[in-house]
């Protein structure tokens, strides 16, 4: 978090049991942006927690972000409404700024952990019907989510003189790296005789996920304050018509691998829009996780550069598969390492594979 910025009090509430590595995720989080944060785990660790504690609690406090997934949640004797519901219910009734992530539909979940309870049926379509909500399908995800969504309202709310343009590089930066590695996936995919033998059958799977980046970086944008410099709105609206253009281009599956090597270049072209967003000065994750990524590849580029012959589409795609691995072994340690099938679809790596692809992309235009 950029000097000067807001430190506030921020409650997050969800059901217990079926959400506690998320909670404790989005936790970290935002005690990373050295926010004062709240959670059920500050009373004890169940889900009958104190409702008169709770609810003081979301009254007191500046900002609430509420988790739902698939449990309806404890209800204690004499209320008709689970404690999770009452605590959003109660930082509505004293106009607290509510934001509200939901876990998506078509989101891998536990069985034993999917209530079938027509509460919270209503309570949900509530929910995605009267307010502004996000879908997550992972813990990672959720946990970027809710930064970047808790950054971005205080900063509309709560202007810096001086700092305005960091929302919009703050924003812009993650949601957009994120979406350059899904199309770049798909381009490889689209291209390489190698990537379309073994990813073909995943190739619908891969344009869900650039399709759910780039809505997420869309509505963001769409968040943005007014009272931001038109440079950086148009630089990111740039962005956005490029993503979007590209998204369109490959979202149809191949029936054999082709090169489009104007698509390689609009590719070009984004890459260093997005790198220009991700190099202002506050950003210090940025600026770690590139380095991290040129010592760990500094000595591959130069053999590349040295070949005489070039490398081909198939040679970039294992080498990219081969990279992201050695980036993960050197920049994560072990507790930190994921192992999900979608593992690069993940905003905890965004920035980690943007710089694999973005330093690549060069040898794969003619």
């Amino acid at each position: 978090m950029p000097s000067g910025a807001h430190i506030v009090r921020i409650y997050v509430s969800s059901t217990y049991s079926d959400l506690v590595d998320a909670r404790s995720t989005v936790y970290k989080a935002l005690r990373s942006l050295r926010h004062d944060v709240i959670a059920m785990e500050d009373y004890v660790a169940t889900d009958q927690r104190p409702l008169d504690k709770c609810l003081a609690d979301v009254a007191t406090s500046d900002v609430y972000v509420g988790i739902f997934a698939w449990r309806y949640g404890y209800v204690p004797p004499s209320q008709e409404q689970s404690i999770t519901e009452l605590e959003f219910r109660k930082a509505v009734e004293t106009s607290k700024p509510c934001l509200l992530f939901l876990l998506h539909e078509e989101a891998s979940w536990p069985r034993k952990l999917i209530d079938r309870d027509s509460r919270l049926e209503a309570f949900r379509a509530e929910l995605e019907r009267d307010y502004v909500i996000s879908f997550f399908r992972s813990i990672d995800e959720l946990a970027s989510l809710v930064s970047i969504a808790v950054t971005n309202h205080l900063e509309q709310r709560m202007p810096i003189e001086g700092q305005t343009p960091f929302s919009v590089n703050y924003i812009v930066s993650e949601a957009a790296a994120m979406t350059f590695v899904d199309l770049m996936r798909l381009l490889y995919v689209a291209s390489s005789d190698l990537a379309f033998k073994h990813n073909i059958d995943r190739y619908d799977e891969f344009v869900r996920m650039a399709t759910d980046h780039s809505e997420d970086l869309r509505s963001q944008l769409d968040r943005f304050s007014p009272s931001v410099s038109s440079d950086s709105v148009e630089g990111s609206k740039r962005i956005e018509r490029q993503v979007s253009w590209g998204l369109r281009r490959l979202r149809s599956r191949p029936t054999r691998p082709r090169v489009d090597e104007q698509l390689f270049r609009t590719m070009r072209t984004l890459g260093d829009d997005i790198h220009r967003f991700c190099l202002y000065p506050d950003h210090k994750r940025f600026q770690s996780e590139w380095s991290c990524v040129l010592r760990a590849i500094g000595g591959i580029l130069s053999e590349i550069r040295e070949r005489e012959t070039g490398i081909s589409l198939n040679e970039l795609w294992g080498l990219r598969l081969r990279l992201q691995s050695e980036v993960l072994k050197k920049c994560q340690s072990p507790r930190e390492s994921l192992e999900t099938v979608a593992d690069d679809a993940v905003y905890a790596l965004c920035f980690f594979y943007f710089a694999i692809d973005y330093h690549l992309l060069p040898y794969a235009i003619k």
